[in-house]
C-alpha cells in the first residue's frame, strides 16, 4: 500500500512540477494582486482578502479544516499530512486556474 501511495504521490508532483514553467513565488503574487485590481477597486480587494485570510485563520485553529478528535492514534502527524496535502492542493489549483491560464 505504501509503495502504491508512493506512485500516486510522485505522479502528483510530476504533474505540478510540469503544469507550469517556474516562477518565483513574488511573480505569482503579483500576477494575483493584477488579477485582483482588475476586477475590483483595491480596498474592495483588499477587504476581501483580509476578509478571506481572517476566515481561514479561524477555521483552522477552530478545527474545521482538520479532525477535532484529539484522541485519535497519531492525530498530529495525520492533521500535519492531510494540511501539506491541502496546501499543496491549492497552490496547484490557482496555478493552474489562475496563473498558467491567465484568466
Amino acid at each position: 500500500v505504501i509503495h502504491l501511495h508512493t506512485e500516486r504521490l510522485e505522479d502528483a508532483c510530476g504533474r505540478m512540477v510540469t503544469a507550469a514553467p517556474p516562477e518565483k513565488p513574488t511573480d505569482e503574487i503579483g500576477k494575483l494582486i493584477q488579477l485582483g485590481l482588475a476586477a475590483d477597486e483595491p480596498q474592495v480587494m483588499y477587504d476581501r482578502f483580509c476578509d478571506a485570510v481572517e476566515n481561514a485563520l479561524r477555521d483552522v485553529f477552530a478545527g474545521e479544516i482538520h479532525r477535532k478528535d484529539e484522541s485519535l492514534p497519531e492525530r498530529d502527524k495525520k492533521y500535519l499530512m492531510e494540511n501539506f496535502a491541502l496546501s499543496f492542493a491549492c497552490k496547484f489549483y490557482v496555478q493552474k486556474t489562475f496563473l498558467q491560464n491567465g484568466v
